[in-house]
């Protein structure tokens, strides 16, 4: 069951939306502050989905963050940037933004950040942008889920088989992994509601909806490998597909309608 307070926890994000975006305008963030407008965005879009069980709102305000990611990235020194904290880049291929999600990948930071994240952690996602964006070739791929392997001295193993899944185009073991995925997610969700290391504000609708599994599931479709209609943490009604022509401009106003 949802949290009762997901109306006020969507507030809580416009409220931070509305101090944080004309300081945005202005200044060139750091990578922690365009995160942190880009958590926004995505909190009061799935919040309203989990609201209303309509979708336009998500994919308004998945455009709104993978917006300002790419801005941030068009202006950001390459030591700020860390190609793991990806979710920005999975709005925008959750959204079907594709020409921004070709563009973060084409400025995203393509050599690991060893102060600001795990190697393994950024090579899943380098493995995502190489493949479905920036055209690498088969022995490239399965030469980053090898590195991935020696990173996380075979931990992980969901993200390997996820990779391996793209590229042998296997559409059982693809759904098998992205299910370990969301398996592995929840029960870390729940150690840290556990443990209180992670806000309610963020528990009450992260724990519905998984902005990484959802754009896993969009690249799926992308290359054609069919998926089931039902996963945990991914709300069906969001995977309609989505109709918006994605603005660039579109984070810097608070309530931008396309």
């Amino acid at each position: 069951m949802s949290s009762p307070y997901l109306e006020d926890y969507k507030e809580n994000a416009e409220y931070e939306l509305e101090i944080a975006l004309p300081i945005a305008i202005k200044e060139t963030l750091t990578n922690m502050q365009a995160q942190s407008v880009c958590m926004y965005f995505r909190q009061r879009g799935a919040c309203e989905l989990l609201l209303t069980g309509e979708p336009d709102a998500l994919y308004v305000n998945l455009m709104q963050s993978a917006a300002l990611h790419q801005h941030y990235l068009h202006f950001a020194p390459e030591n700020d940037k860390v190609t793991s904290r990806a979710m920005p880049f999975y709005d925008a291929i959750g959204g079907g933004y594709w020409e921004c999600a070709e563009d973060i990948a084409k400025h995203s930071r393509l050599t690991w950040n060893q102060k600001h994240e795990l190697e393994e952690d950024f090579l899943f996602v380098l493995f995502i942008i190489k493949h479905f964006f920036l055209g690498a070739d088969e022995d490239e791929c399965r030469s980053i889920i090898e590195r991935h392997n020696d990173a996380a001295e075979g931990a992980d193993s969901e993200y390997r088989d996820v990779c391996e899944a793209f590229l042998d185009e296997d559409s059982d073991a693809l759904h098998d992994a992205i299910c370990a995925l969301l398996g592995v997610r929840a029960a870390r969700l729940d150690k840290m509601a556990e443990n209180e290391s992670l806000p309610d504000e963020i528990l009450a609708w992260s724990r519905y909806f998984s902005i990484e599994a959802f754009a896993l599931l969009r690249l799926a479709e992308k290359k054609g490998i069919k998926t089931a209609i039902n996963y945990s943490q991914i709300p069906e009604v969001a995977r309609k597909s989505p109709g918006f022509k994605f603005e660039p401009d579109s984070w810097k106003s608070l309530h931008f309608a396309p």
